[in-house]
């Protein structure tokens, strides 16, 4: 398997609350810089087969991503970038089977 694909493990920041009096935006919630965890992985087009068990559909934008290690860290989300237009996307997992070596996760395109 050729792990060639750079793709980052998003966590979504926590809102903190603004509690500094004179502030301008006091009393309101701000974000903070999501954290990313990047890695190589083989990323493919999920198969009908797997789709069909999966969604109990056929769903465009859908995709397996393989690691060489196994992932347990916590995230939200699944950046991935193409290699030839150097573009970014967001997905989401739908679902995921950790081995003992190597990871795998199926996730669906975030519109």
């Amino acid at each position: 398997m050729r792990c060639d694909t750079k793709i980052y493990f998003v966590t979504d920041a926590e809102k903190t609350l603004v509690d500094t009096p004179g502030a301008e935006n006091y009393g309101e919630y701000e974000a903070g810089k999501p954290k990313e965890v990047e890695r190589y992985a083989d990323v493919t087009d999920t198969q009908t087969k797997t789709q069909q068990v999966v969604y109990g559909m056929l769903r465009e934008g859908s995709r397996t991503v393989r690691l060489n290690e196994a992932f347990r860290e916590p995230f939200d989300h699944i950046r991935i970038e193409d290699r030839e237009t150097g573009e970014s996307v967001l997905y989401d997992v739908d679902a995921k089977r950790i081995l003992r070596r190597r990871s795998t996760f199926i996730c669906h395109e975030v519109l």
